[in-house]
């Protein structure tokens, strides 16, 4: 039986970038594939279907890959919309990795790391 989640998704771009249960911000957001699955599960639920995950994935990774490009770049905007969320909701983040890289490429070596191979030893 293949199951396809309501078209045009009816998932709330806020619900995508919320705070973890602890408080903690998500790790990132979720990419196209991951929103389809969490509209796929709804959709199960709502049909009183209660699979355990490693079930349900093999089904929801068949209907992705059936769906037609058209569903698949609904859910890329969703994903794009949600990014954009949350470096709103979260720049800092961005900053702060973005700032630790630049440090990183402007330490110099140290000097013990060169050896002077033109003297004759």
């Amino acid at each position: 039986v293949l199951i396809k989640p309501p078209f045009p998704p009816t998932i709330n771009i806020d619900d995508l970038v919320t705070s973890k249960p602890n408080g903690d911000k998500p790790s990132k957001s979720s990419n196209a594939f991951i929103i389809y699955r969490k509209a796929y599960v709804k959709e199960l639920h709502s049909r009183g279907i209660n699979l355990q995950m490693t079930q349900i994935s093999p089904m929801v990774s068949e209907s992705w890959k059936q769906e037609p490009d058209s569903v698949k770049a609904e859910y890329k905007r969703l994903a794009e919309a949600a990014k954009k969320r949350y470096k709103e909701m979260w720049p800092s983040k961005q900053r702060r990795r973005q700032h630790r890289k630049h440090q990183q490429q402007q330490q110099p070596l140290p000097q013990s790391l060169f050896i002077d191979n033109s003297k004759p030893t």
